[in-house]
Parts: C-alpha cells; structure tokens; sequence
C-alpha cells in the first residue's frame, strides 16, 4: 500500500514539474504578441481550405513569415550586455528590495531587457513526498491527495521569481545604472550569479536569454519580520530593577573608582563635595562604568524540526530589530547544535542578521561558556532556567502564529 501511495506521489510530482516547465517556456520564448500571431496563423490553418488562393491561407502564410524572421534575427543575434551588481549588506526575506545594477554596452543595445535567475534548486521528489505543508492535515481530503497546496509551498520556499526590467536602448560602449525590484520570499545567501539578457526579435514576437558577463555579488537575506507588541506599562517591557539600571548613565553607577582634579568641561553633577570641602580643591569623582546589557536575547534551537528553526530566527531578528529601533543596547546568543555565539548589538547588528542569513538546520558548533546579562528573552521550545520564555511550537510563538506579530 505504501509503494502504492510512493508510485501516486510521483505521478503527481512529475505532472505538476512537467507543468512548470512548460510554463518557464512560455514565459522565456514567447512574447504576448508571439502567442497572438501563433493563435492567428493556427486558426487560419484549421479554417483556411486552400493556403495558395485563400484569404486565410495568405493570413497563414504573413503569420509563419514573421515567426520565422523574428526567429532568425534571434539566431543571429549575440549578446552586447555587461552588468555588475552593487553590493547590499542585508535584506529581509518578505521585502520588496530595490537592487541597484550597472549595465554597460559592448554595442548597440535596443528591444531588450534584463532579468535575474538567482540560483534555486529544483522542487524534488523527496521534499515533495516527506515535507508536509504547515497545518497541511486540516485541509480536506482532495487537497491532502493532490497535494497542490505542499507543491506551491515547497516553490515558495525555493525563495525567489524571475523578475525582469524595462526594454533598454543603449548607445555603443555607454553605461547606465537600474534598478531592478526583487522579493525574497526566504532567508539564506543568494548568489546573483545568472543576471540574463533577454533579446527580442525584430517584430517583437520571440525572446531568447542569453547569460551576461560581469561581476556580480551575493546578497544576505534576513529572516522576515513581524510586528512587535509590548503589553507591559514600562515601555519595552523591562522589569522595574531593570530600569533603574539602565537609566543610569555611562560613568555614573554607584561603584566608586577614584578622584581626580576638576577639569574645564567635567559635569557639575560628578563634583564630590564633601572631597572639595576636606581639601579646598574643587575634585571629580570616576565611577565604574555602567556596561551591563539591558537585554538579552537567546535563541536555544535544541529540539526544533525545520519549520520551528525558521519561526525563531525571524522571532529572534525581529525582536533584535525592535530594541536596536528603540535605542536599546544588549546582547544576542544563538545556541545552536553543541555551542553558542554571542555579539552585541547594535555595534554587531548586520554581523547577527549575516549569520541569521546563512544559519544552516543541520550545522553545529563548539561549546562556548555564556554569561546572561540584562533582561532575559529565551527562544526555545521550553522552559529553562530565569528567562521570559518565548515557546515556539511550529509557526506560533506563545500560542500565537508569528505572521500575526509577537506579543511580549
């Protein structure tokens, strides 16, 4: 019965790849005026009883004429287009990007355009038979079958659609700058390495894609993020020992150092009084800098499978992001595997979203001591130890799905 089933599945995967391929071609070879002119010279083909003497069999003949010149002149034609891509630190999966290229002529450039292929693995056959769509089980009985929906869920998670820019007209050996809008629809390190040239025929009825020389960059996407909601009075949800820490400023905590003499500029505020009155010295008392986070933000991925592991890093970004917005300083560890890292942020801010990037489900790393400073946020499955547990349980963090935002 199971290879039965296994036999079914593939069946199904195999018509629905068939059916993107033909779809790709569709949207690679033929323009929407090429499939008017195809649906024109077929109809006078069907209807046409004689193509010598027959007004239809002339239609049929003008329709083939211009397919096969428009054919030609893409034969013959060769690529004139170098384009470079301008380097962006981070994106966020979810967003709409403007990516920057620089696009230079070899020759003379008309009637084309420019499109991006980063590199996307092929839905297979096993992530189609064994990865199940979030909450796919409540769907009805056909849809469980089918298994469309998992199909157009495994193609979103590829990440990324082919998006192309407006019809270039360059003049010989010149340059110009484009900007092309993207959608990243999942985090990782995408190569931006296929940028192609998309040449249309004389009459504008066939496209060929044709590779560009050029040196092109990678480009980090962050986990998506959500919306942020605090629901305690103390403003971004800090305990009341907290925020009398955190109130105090650099050089002014109650651990006493040392004295000095009084220089022009020092703050009124750190003259010790009682040292100028024993010595008719005007003298400025050091204090211990203040250098505990306000917060820490700890992502332990002990026990998650795939979906969760993604749940959290776009918890654990959008959180970060939050407090970074606020002003707030802080610490972030990622416990993965048999190890942790840690860094500071805002100073590490695009080194945590670069990991939080390239962080792979599987990868592991070595053990490393870690000191929890500040408020505590823990993004785990459960509980451990003093921390605000953020439990998260598929796409829900607390019981609630992450696409509707995080509440603290």
């Amino acid at each position: 019965m199971n290879g039965l089933r296994k036999f079914f599945n593939l069946i199904i995967w195999w018509s629905y790849s068939r059916l993107e391929w033909w779809k790709k071609v569709v949207k690679k070879r033929v323009t929407p005026l090429g499939w008017f002119v195809l649906l024109v010279g077929g109809f006078s083909l069907v209807l046409g009883t004689d193509v010598i003497y027959n007004a239809l069999g002339y239609l049929f003949c003008l329709c083939t004429l211009l397919l096969f010149v428009d054919f030609c002149s893409l034969f013959f034609r060769r690529n004139s287009l170098e384009v470079s891509g301008s380097t962006l630190s981070v994106v966020h999966a979810g967003e709409q990007v403007m990516l920057p290229l620089r696009v230079r002529a070899m020759s003379k450039v008309s009637n084309s355009c420019l499109a991006l292929y980063p590199s996307q693995p092929e839905v297979s056959f096993k992530a189609f038979y064994e990865a199940h769509e979030p909450e796919e089980s409540k769907r009805n009985i056909f849809d469980r079958i089918m298994k469309y929906y998992r199909w157009m869920w495994l193609h979103e998670k590829r990440g990324f659609e082919a998006v192309e820019s407006e019809i270039l007209e360059l003049a010989p050996h010149t340059e110009r700058e484009i900007m092309m809008e993207t959608l990243f629809h999942e985090r990782g390190l995408w190569e931006l390495t296929d940028a192609r040239a998309k040449l249309l025929g004389v009459f504008g009825l066939l496209k060929r894609s044709l590779k560009t020389p050029g040196n092109r960059n990678s480009i980090h996407v962050a986990p998506a993020l959500v919306s942020v909601t605090w629901n305690t009075g103390l403003g971004m949800g800090r305990s009341e020992e907290a925020s009398v820490d955190t109130n105090q400023q650099i050089g002014e905590s109650h651990e006493f150092l040392s004295l000095r003499d009084y220089h022009p500029g020092d703050s009124w505020r750190k003259v010790n009084w009682k040292a100028m009155a024993r010595t008719d010295k005007m003298m400025v008392q050091e204090n211990e800098e203040f250098s505990a986070p306000r917060y820490t933000l700890q992502w332990n991925s002990r026990g998650m499978n795939e979906i969760e592991f993604e749940t959290a890093a776009s918890t654990l970004a959008s959180l970060m992001i939050e407090l970074v917005r606020s002003g707030d300083s802080g610490q972030v560890i990622i416990s993965h595997g048999g190890g942790a890292r840690v860094y500071d942020w805002p100073t590490a801010k695009v080194e945590i979203l670069q990991l939080l990037a390239r962080i792979e489900f599987q990868e592991e790393w070595d053990a490393e001591p870690v000191e929890i400073k500040g408020v505590h946020y823990l993004i785990a499955k459960e509980a451990e130890g003093e921390a605000n547990l953020l439990q998260v349980q598929g796409t829900t963090v607390n019981g609630t799905a992450l696409k509707e935002g995080l509440t603290l």
